[in-house]
């Protein structure tokens, strides 16, 4: 925890950096497992009605006897901050863990990709999983999503999604201590906004943000082609789900 560095979501630019600078220097020591030779890792992109594509990391275990379960996971990050290599040692300890096939998101960013964007590119990739099932040797009856903090808002809006579009649901919610409360006010988020260093003024914008984009009216439809800057899109529940922050 002493190479964690304090975090200011005021300033995105540099928090990201700090964040992976602190992802190198956990690799350099040994604290975070970058391979393991019982996980096939590929990374490639995904379809999406919205342009371009979504990047997204496999994690295959070699050694599958027919269709395994599958977990699409969605990385923490205030929805601000965040990469594919972010979580990568977590991805690779649940697919050796669970023999699932693990399917991580790169998912578009805050604030150069206002909401809805990251969602609508969860939800594409979640879609794309249950549509790959054959190719990725999976059981679509069995694809589960997850996430950590920001992650696991996601992984609630991408179900509550499915429901409202008609779409089957995931098999199963793993939910890493997710946001659920966009006041930002618990005595759970104001103990890790203190123990990171994020300042009052950051904390305050992030809310405020926050309860707008929940109100913000919404087109109707169900994830229409478009620019991937954001738009409509969203059914009401997985919006507000969604605008929680981590």
């Amino acid at each position: 925890m002493a190479l964690l560095p304090s975090f200011d979501f005021a300033d995105p630019r540099t928090v990201r950096a700090k964040m992976d600078r602190y992802i190198r220097l956990s690799a350099s020591v040994g604290l975070r497992a970058s391979t393991d030779d019982t996980i096939e890792v590929i990374d490639r992109r995904v379809d999406s009605c919205m342009e371009p594509e979504v990047p997204v990391r496999l994690y295959l275990p070699r050694e599958r006897a027919g269709p395994s379960p599958a977990i699409v996971y969605f990385h923490g990050g205030a929805f601000v901050i965040g990469h594919l290599d972010f979580e990568h040692p977590r991805c690779l300890e649940m697919a050796q863990a669970t023999g699932s096939a693990v399917i991580a998101v790169d998912y578009r960013l805050a604030p150069e990709h206002p909401f809805p964007a990251g969602l609508e590119d969860c939800y594409a990739a979640f879609a794309w999983t249950l549509a790959s099932a054959g190719e990725l040797g999976i059981d679509a009856a069995r694809v589960a999503v997850a996430g950590a903090s920001a992650g696991g808002a996601l992984a609630i809006a991408v179900a509550l999604m499915a429901r409202d579009r008609g779409e089957p649901p995931p098999a199963f919610q793993l939910l890493i201590y997710p946001v659920t409360d966009n006041r930002l006010i618990t005595t759970s988020m104001t103990t890790s906004m203190r123990s990171t260093g994020e300042s009052t003024v950051a904390r305050r914008r992030l809310s405020t943000a926050s309860r707008a984009r929940t109100h913000a009216p919404r087109r109707s439809g169900s994830c229409p082609r478009q620019d991937r800057s954001g738009g409509g899109g969203v059914s009401s529940s997985a919006s507000s789900m969604a605008s929680s922050r981590s």
